[in-house]
């Protein structure tokens, strides 16, 4: 269904439940489309990760993966940040997540390892997703130094990934991460602005459409980067707003979702609604 298809049944299913949505409490183009996003988000949470642990949920969404191709993305971080904290430190990479993610699917490391069951470098071997509580079981002990087939991922805060590889590694680059990202937005309109940013407020945050140099300081296509007072002039192009981009006009989910997306979009507007309403005062006569 198109992003208009949305906002024409949309008005069409809460103007039959009230008049008041034909008039006075009618939404604009941009307040349907603020919905219909946030319930995209929510039924992708209810219906595919919403069982009790992130293998549960992984099998679940390949099991699916016809429903969510359009959303299912592929990212190379080619040098992960070596771990320097707590029982990471020496035995980790780390990643944070990009912008998009919603939810891990699967990963894999380029590792060199030439001691205990050697492997050449440039190949690719698939992680292994444990949960926190048998870390110990994959981390040096007093008696022995596991070794580790493949490297294991381990989630903290902030959508922060670890990947834990054993003492015999010598070096892991290139993690391959295959996520489910957040659907693109409908139809939302945004400025590009080339060599001149004077337009934009200060301490506004941009993202880059190309590569970007601004106040001596390079970013590379997607970065983010906040706009400083009395500093104007940049070389590439960025956006702003910043969350803008990715944008479409067809919805992503499969055909036969789309109606239980609409659902979610109108009962959610209908509970601001009656808030909103509940708390307006009366017209004075």
């Amino acid at each position: 269904m198109r992003g208009l298809d949305f906002q024409i049944q949309f008005e069409r299913v809460i103007q039959e439940m009230s008049d008041v949505f034909i008039s006075e409490e009618r939404p604009d183009t941009f307040t349907i489309f603020k919905f219909i996003g946030q319930a995209q988000i929510r039924y992708l949470k209810e219906k595919y990760i919403n069982l009790p642990t992130t293998r549960e949920n992984i099998e679940f969404i390949q099991r699916r993966s016809d429903d969510l191709k359009n959303l299912i993305k592929t990212v190379v971080f080619a040098s992960p940040d070596n771990a320097t904290l707590g029982v990471y430190a020496g035995r980790a990479k780390y990643i944070d997540m990009i912008d998009d993610y919603v939810f891990y699917i699967r990963s894999d490391s380029e590792m060199t390892r030439t001691d205990a069951i050697p492997i050449a470098s440039g190949q690719y071997v698939p992680n292994k997703i444990i949960p926190h509580s048998e870390l110990d079981n994959v981390l040096d002990t007093p008696w022995n130094y596991p070794i580790l087939r493949n490297p294991v991922v381990v989630f903290e805060e902030n959508k922060r990934i670890y990947v834990v590889h054993d003492t015999y590694t010598s070096a892991i680059s290139n993690i391959s991460l295959t996520y489910l990202r957040r659907p693109y937005n409908f139809d939302t309109s945004y400025a590009e602005l080339t060599t001149d940013v004077s337009s934009v407020g200060d301490n506004i945050k941009m993202r880059a459409l190309t590569a970007v140099t601004y106040d001596g300081t390079d970013y590379s296509i997607g970065d983010y980067l906040i706009k400083e007072s009395g500093k104007d002039t940049i070389t590439g192009t960025i956006c702003t707003p910043y969350d803008a981009i990715d944008e479409t006009t067809e919805c992503e989910f499969s055909y036969h979702t789309h109606d239980d997306i609409l659902r979610i979009a109108v009962q959610m507007y209908i509970e601001e609604a009656k808030f909103r309403l509940n708390i307006k005062p009366a017209k004075q006569t």
